[in-house]
């Protein structure tokens, strides 16, 4: 029973999904009903952040939301004709995902923006914020002057750039500083923005969408590769305008 609910939710069936790095899922068993209870009061807080009763609470809603980005089904290359990919092998879970955060207003950032205010104590919660805003993409209110002007000063801001931490978006542990990359994220996005005359298929590539993992053909994982990473890429370089500095 709490299988068929859960599958209702029009999501990913979790048997089948795979983590980035390809591996499935941990685990031999999946707890349907556990899954359900996170799954129902994660899209309760999405839907309505003041509904969230604690800090603790919040963290948890966001490891929740990030198991369902982060676990999803794969594509197989036999899906891609072309360089496109199959719009039905699609993950639900990304889909599901990009629905409710657009739901929660503000292009997304309805939810993503409150909810960092209400878990801004907890250092794990602002990481978790700020990977699922980087997995999510641009939100309406990443288009203020004043949000770009913030991610600037801490993307070009050196002091940012240490031994202990590689002299990249990483904390000292070696871990990924995501309010780091979210901010790398954003100053880039605006400049692609900003210089893309056209989108490609299905919107800005350097969102949600592009977190679906592809695999190989059946039999193939030796192919040479396989991932369709050879060919013509774009390089675009974003560096800080002197002259806005200058303006101020």
């Amino acid at each position: 029973m709490w299988r068929e609910l859960y599958l209702g939710q029009g999501l990913d069936d979790p048997r089948v999904c795979v983590g980035e790095d390809g591996v499935a899922r941990p685990g031999p068993l999946v707890e349907w009903r556990k899954e359900l209870q996170g799954v129902i009061r994660a899209r309760t807080v999405v839907g309505d952040v003041t509904k969230l009763r604690s800090c603790w609470e919040g963290e948890r809603v966001l490891r929740t939301l990030m198991k369902l980005v982060s676990y999803v089904r794969p594509w197989r290359m036999e899906k891609v004709v072309a360089g496109r990919r199959d719009s039905r092998e699609r993950s639900k879970n990304l889909e599901w995902m990009n629905e409710k955060l657009q739901q929660s207003g503000g292009g997304g950032g309805g939810f993503l923006d409150r909810v960092g205010e209400k878990v801004r104590s907890s250092a794990g919660a602002r990481q978790l914020v700020a990977r699922l805003h980087t997995y999510y993409g641009m939100t309406e209110r990443d288009g203020d002057e004043g949000e770009i002007a913030r991610s600037r000063a801490f993307v070009y801001w050196l002091r940012n750039y240490r031994a202990e931490n590689e002299y990249g978006p990483f904390e000292e542990d070696g871990r990924v500083d995501w309010v780091h990359v979210r901010a790398i994220h954003h100053v880039v996005s605006r400049h692609l923005v900003g210089l893309e005359e056209e989108e490609e298929e299905g919107g800005f590539p350097m969102r949600m969408c592009a977190t679906q993992i592809c695999l190989p053909r059946e039999g193939e994982e030796e192919m040479e590769d396989w991932a369709g990473v050879t060919g013509s890429w774009n390089v675009s370089f974003c560096f800080c305008d002197h002259r806005e500095l200058l303006s101020e």
